[in-house]
């Protein structure tokens, strides 16, 4: 005999939500339809309640992280991991400029008081996504409210260009005039040669013409302010002399010990 599968009563009660409740297990003989359908329920109820753990843990991981993707070709080199915000210390490989024991004063040019509030030291990583590398990515801006300037300081450590035996600092240093933020300011570095930086918007765009380097002639940084305003996000691109090209993303985040006492509330003060 061939057991029939259980109808439902039309006369007794339905609950307002959810699927009806598990019959009592005297009411089940195992092995029939109806006990593997109710198994079904249970690992269908189990499957929710997991898959609802699991979104409030991606809620609270993502409201903390971003992620960037590039594609392109390249190296066989295993993939580098995914690069995670790192803890909000200055390392020892940066030097900051001297933390004064008064605030810093608000400047009475708004131009640069907008500035001011981005005053700060920022550490984090970069990826070379072409050829899978990755390495340690700081950033220190200062702004002189007297002289109306930014000092930048950023210093890219590792394989950079994906080709380098040791690990290497690649530094950009050099001071923008807030007076006229749109207007290009020239650089001279010794890792990438003349670098042309300019300020647009919540974005600068720093790029060397003629790095001096035997493999690479380009070099190209395009940073933003993060939609969190913990830090900066960039993507950068590097043109190789053989013709090959290859992407990367950098993302910093504010070092609280590199923050100075100033009139500006800075968003590294309030990290």
């Amino acid at each position: 005999m061939v057991d029939e599968p259980d109808r439902p009563d039309p006369t007794a009660p339905q609950p307002l939500d959810g699927p009806a409740p598990d019959p009592a297990p005297s009411a089940v003989v195992p092995g029939t339809r109806a006990a593997r359908r109710n198994d079904r329920l249970r690992r269908l109820r189990r499957r929710r309640v997991l898959l609802g753990v699991g979104a409030a843990a991606v809620l609270v991981i993502g409201g903390g992280a971003a992620a960037l993707a590039l594609t392109g070709g390249g190296s066989s080199k295993p993939a580098a991991h995914r690069a995670r915000r790192p803890v909000a210390a200055v390392p020892t490989t940066v030097t900051t400029s001297p933390v004064p024991t008064t605030a810093v004063p608000k400047s009475s040019n708004p131009n640069v008081a907008l500035a001011q509030q981005y005053d700060g030291v920022y550490v984090g990583t970069y990826t070379n996504v072409t050829e899978h590398t990755s390495g340690m990515a700081t950033l220190e801006l200062r702004i002189d409210p007297n002289a109306g300037t930014l000092a930048v300081n950023l210093n890219l450590t590792g394989d950079l260009y994906g080709s380098e035996a040791s690990t290497q600092v690649h530094s950009i240093q050099g001071t923008i005039q807030l007076s006229n933020p749109s207007a290009p300011v020239l650089m001279q570095t010794q890792n990438f040669g003349r670098v042309t930086g300019q300020l647009s918007g919540l974005s600068i765009v720093l790029t060397a013409a003629d790095v001096p380097d035997p493999q690479v002639h380009t070099f190209q940084l395009n940073g933003q302010l993060r939609s969190d305003h913990k830090g900066f996000d960039a993507t950068f691109m590097i043109g190789y002399r053989d013709g090959r090209t290859a992407q990367g993303t950098a993302s910093v985040f504010c070092a609280v010990t590199g923050s100075r006492p100033s009139q500006v509330n800075t968003i590294c003060a309030s990290a």
